[in-house]
């Protein structure tokens, strides 16, 4: 092979190296560009979502020890209340139903031998 081919193969080679490097890098650059648009998008929405967070935050419970120990007698007591009230309701509420399917309205009743 005389010299002059040498270099013709290697700028072919030099040549097909910084294309394949441009397109590549072409590829890189417009994945990067839709990264960046989506990335744009994800922060509007974590903002939005941060957002939320910061109104449904529940606001600290009190603390017991610093109310003492008659505030919070009463508050526990006001609370058992409140349960036997409600139990005691829905256990009305079940006698209620209870009581309407053990009983029937014979008025209303056809019977078979009064034709």
């Amino acid at each position: 092979m005389t010299w002059w081919s040498w270099i013709v193969i290697w700028a072919v080679l030099v040549l097909a190296m910084l294309g394949t490097y441009a397109l590549l890098g072409w590829r890189l650059f417009k994945k990067a560009s839709v990264v960046l648009g989506e990335l744009s998008q994800l922060g509007s929405q974590v903002g939005s979502i941060q957002d939320n967070v910061e109104k449904l935050t529940p606001e600290p419970s009190d603390n017991a020890i610093l109310l003492g120990y008659a505030e919070m007698h009463h508050r526990r007591d006001a609370h058992r209340r409140r349960r036997a009230d409600e139990k005691e309701l829905r256990r009305e509420k079940r006698l209620e139903r209870g009581k309407l399917l053990t009983t029937s309205d014979y008025t209303q009743r056809t019977w078979p031998h009064a034709r």
